[in-house]
């Protein structure tokens, strides 16, 4: 499952160097993600600050026993703590990043998730905001299942043939076989590397075969690693 999470959050700016002790008298006010609070200061575009966004959240239960939150873009220097405890921490403010909750979620409570953002200037030849800038989304997971963004095409061309190899990064029980019926119409060789963390499969097909095919592929190996 893949859930956005951009609702029910709420925000407060707090003085460089604020701990979680800082928040008991803190006033959050509600946002929406995304967010950068810094663009609504005109005079004071590359303020040095902290930023704090709090949300609660539910255990989503046991279906899928793990539990991401993946944050699309958080700037800058940030770490997340759940229930009071940091849990995680993305010094750099460009790229995406996953944050495991599994084994970590109150069931019997919500929980409270923090994300605080340390901004100091300068950082940037440009104006680079800060908050959490781009999409949040919990993904659930069964327990056998690739690791996000560790999926891998890469295509070679022999005469009228393209041959696609697609690998993978799996957690959990290794991948033995691939079905037919997930490729569809595409021809596909039996052989899958023998290594524990990667597995990858050729096809072999025309160049219309392999247009036709590619995403379908793709979306096998994920369906075989899932199941």
């Amino acid at each position: 499952m893949d859930k956005l999470i951009n609702d029910g959050w709420s925000f407060v700016k707090l003085p460089y160097g604020s701990t979680v002790k800082d928040l008991a008298e803190a006033t959050f006010l509600p946002v929406d993600l995304p967010h950068d609070w810094l663009i609504g200061q005109e005079e004071d575009l590359y303020e040095t600050a902290d930023g704090w966004y709090r949300r609660l959240m539910d255990d989503p239960g046991e279906e899928e026993p793990v539990k991401l939150l993946r944050f699309d873009g958080v700037y800058m220097d940030c770490e997340v703590l759940l229930n009071g405890e940091a849990i995680s921490e993305h010094p750099y403010g460009y790229t995406a990043f996953d944050v495991t909750l599994t084994g970590k979620l109150r069931k019997d409570a919500s929980n409270e998730l923090l994300v605080h953002i340390r901004h100091r200037s300068p950082n940037s030849r440009w104006y680079s905001g800060s908050g959490i800038f781009r999409d949040v989304r919990l993904i659930t997971l069964p327990e056998n299942h690739l690791i996000p963004d560790s999926l891998y095409l890469t295509e070679q061309k022999h005469g009228d043939d393209w041959t696609v190899e697609i690998s993978a990064e799996i957690e959990g029980q290794p991948v033995t076989a691939i079905g037919e019926s997930a490729f569809s119409n595409a021809r596909y060789l039996d052989e899958l590397e023998e290594a524990y963390t990667i597995r990858k499969k050729k096809l072999k097909m025309t160049e219309q075969e392999r247009k036709q095919h590619q995403i379908a592929a793709e979306n096998a190996v994920m369906y075989a690693a899932f199941s």
